[in-house]
């Protein structure tokens, strides 16, 4: 009965991370896609137009943007939902919804960015983890083949 090869089982390890490795970039990479896809089905249809900041509302330390913005020539009112970083009497971009003008999306609508870069993220990470794993491992393959040749060249 021939014993366990502790070099096929580093092998066999090495092949199973690999594989792990590929199946969840792949799947983070589906993911992503699909989730764009759906954004812009959602809001693909939604028109540019821009606003004016007109006022700020305080909740406690936070400010929030004060907009008015004009579709067919009536004027909206509406307070964003992203902390202020704008001086009143800027103009910013929106996205509005042709069916219900109320509904707007803002230039920095944190769902157009969020997902994309968590997902990237992740990808450079494993990615990043993946060759360095690669390199210890053939650096290890390397030292040992090391060992035996120079314990093969002392007998």
């Amino acid at each position: 009965m021939q014993g366990i090869n502790e070099k096929d089982i580093r092998k066999n390890q090495y092949k199973l991370y690999l594989i792990v490795f590929a199946i969840v970039v792949c799947f983070l990479i589906i993911y992503t896609i699909i989730w764009e896809i759906n954004y812009y089905r959602d809001y693909g249809y939604f028109k540019k137009t821009s606003a004016e900041v007109v006022d700020h509302e305080k909740d406690g330390e936070l400010l929030y943007d004060i907009i008015v913005y004009e579709v067919n020539n009536v004027y909206y009112k509406k307070t964003t939902s992203y902390i202020s970083k704008n001086e009143i009497g800027d103009i910013i971009t929106i996205y509005y919804d042709e069916n219900n003008p109320i509904g707007v999306i803002y230039n920095l609508d944190y769902r157009r960015i969020v997902l994309p870069l968590l997902c990237g993220g992740l990808v450079i990470i494993l990615t990043t983890l993946s060759i360095m794993y690669i390199f210890n491992f053939n650096t290890m393959q390397n030292k040992k083949n090391y060992k035996k040749k120079q314990k093969n060249k002392k007998i």
